[in-house]
């Protein structure tokens, strides 16, 4: 299934169908085409309008992918809200007894959009070799596990199932506000997925391979302890470079790669007696790629305070991030530091955590990982997150069928994903999870890649309900939605 090329859902009694009223006067407000009066809408209103309405919408050829717009009269406001915004609940029910308005409106809306209103039925199933799925069933499967047992969440499941729900911000954090696939958050260890694209992408400029050596990359000044010469790329992209240095959530700094490389490794954490890679989680292997980054593009940092070497390679792992990786895929802007406002470059304020139920409780951003950046750290949308892994899945912006295939490789050759260090991902599939825990306040992130081509990310703002939370994690969430949504359906091959 390639989201960016399938045909809308259409209702099963015809092949004709129109886009719900309110997502094509959205799209008109976007396009300052249309005006309405904003009307007052409480946050209890909005969970209840996104959680019910989001997943049944069809996605609209040609539109930009469309997406609610809500607003309370206290929540935070987008730059257009002061002069457009989308139907409230109230609004909606005085309309709609209004009929004629309605079909008028509606059936302006679709030819000002351009939009057709034929569309070949599309099959709802996603089939690889090994059987279908259901991608509404995996979309109900999650929200059943999610609605009403966390603060917030959404998720983007193939490109033609987006639900979300939930409080982003909570009033105990002004300002208010309901949860939506554009507001970012600290996405946590996905981000190893995002480093790994910039590092494929500078090997193959450079003429690197992965099993290319680290060591001429690495400062010169630096001192290196035993065996890291012999220490290649593949072994930090898979967790077998033996790092064992404490690096734990933003534990990741400067200071702390320059101790491990000093340190070295030992041959016993590195391969087993019969010499087989031991994979062992770490986030330095992947944090050092901000300071291996520089030497590699030909941009070497020179010898200075180390404080102001620290922030340079930082920023110079930023800006190459948001070139090539972010950029190519639609992505403004972004950052390894929490908005505290909205901006040019966030269109909505951090999404904060908290436990569950938030009560008053206040939420955490999760603070500032410009220097600690690379393993974990970035501040993303799950829609942002979405058109990476949509790439990956479905596209050639960010890597070629090669580079792909070289990332993207069966466990356990693949390389940034989890199924280097576990094998519960959707078999035989990628994925990867996230989280930040203090005390009872986390955030869950997910990125994968499912039946041949699917992309899928779902983002949550506390703790996870029961099993999850403590006995397993959002991968074992995943899994269990997408093992409940078997369908019907002749095997395909991936292609």
């Amino acid at each position: 299934m390639n989201p960016r090329s399938e045909a809308p859902s259409a209702p099963s009694s015809s092949p004709y169908w129109l886009p719900p009223l309110d997502t094509l006067l959205d799209e008109l407000l976007r396009r300052d085409t249309l005006a309405i009066v904003p009307t007052n809408l409480g946050a209890k209103d909005v969970e209840e309008d996104v959680s019910k309405e989001s997943a049944a919408r069809p996605t609209l050829p040609n539109t930009g992918g469309l997406r609610m717009k809500r607003t309370g009269p206290r929540a935070h406001r987008t730059p257009e809200s002061a002069r457009t915004t989308g139907l409230g609940t109230s609004a909606r029910t005085s309309a709609t007894a209004k009929t004629g308005t309605l079909v008028v409106i509606a059936l302006v809306a679709a030819l000002t959009l351009n939009v057709g209103i034929t569309a070949t039925l599309a099959a709802n199933t996603a089939c690889d070799p090994s059987g279908c799925i259901s991608v509404d069933q995996f979309s109900a499967n999650i929200s059943k596990a999610l609605r009403n047992k966390v603060v917030g969440y959404v998720f983007i499941i193939g490109g033609t199932r987006t639900v979300f729900g939930g409080q982003a911000r909570t009033s105990a954090d002004p300002p208010r506000l309901a949860m939506l696939p554009d507001v970012p958050t600290n996405i946590a260890s996905v981000t190893k997925v995002l480093t790994t694209i910039a590092v494929v992408q500078s090997l193959t400029t450079h003429g690197l391979t992965l099993d290319s050596k680290i060591w001429p990359y690495l400062y010169r000044d630096w001192r290196r302890g035993p065996l890291i010469n012999t220490i290649t790329f593949k072994e930090l992209l898979t967790h077998a470079a033996g790092f064992r240095a404490n690096c734990d959530g933003a534990n990741t700094t400067y200071a702390i790669l320059k101790q491990q490389i000093a340190s070295g490794v030992r041959k016993t954490d590195m391969v087993d007696a019969n010499g087989n890679p031991i994979h062992s989680y770490n986030n330095c292997n992947f944090a050092i790629f901000r300071e291996l980054l520089p030497q590699m593009e030909r941009r070497s940092i020179r010898l200075q305070p180390e404080s102001v070497r620290a922030a340079q390679s930082a920023a110079f792992y930023v800006t190459y991030m948001n070139a090539h990786v972010f950029k190519p895929v639609g992505v403004p802007t972004r950052g390894c530091r929490p908005p505290k406002a909205s901006n040019a470059s966030y269109r909505y304020p951090v999404m904060l955590s908290y436990p569950f139920p938030a009560r008053s409780a206040h939420g955490d951003d999760w603070g500032d990982w410009t220097l600690a950046c690379g393993g974990g750290g970035w501040v993303l949308s799950a829609g942002d997150l979405y058109k990476v892994i949509n790439d990956l899945a479905n596209g050639h912006a960010l890597l070629t069928n090669a580079e792909k295939l070289e990332m993207n490789a069966p466990a356990p050759n693949c390389i940034g994903w989890d199924c280097t260090v576990r094998n519960d991902c959707p078999d035989p599939y990628l994925c990867k999870n996230g989280s930040l825990g203090a005390g009872n306040i986390s955030v869950w992130t997910y990125a994968g890649i499912l039946k041949c081509n699917v992309p899928v990310v779902v983002v949550v703002n506390s703790v996870l309900p029961a099993p999850y939370e403590g006995n397993e994690d959002i991968i074992g969430l995943v899994k269990d939605a997408y093992d409940g949504a078997k369908a019907p359906g002749a095997p395909r091959a991936c292609r």
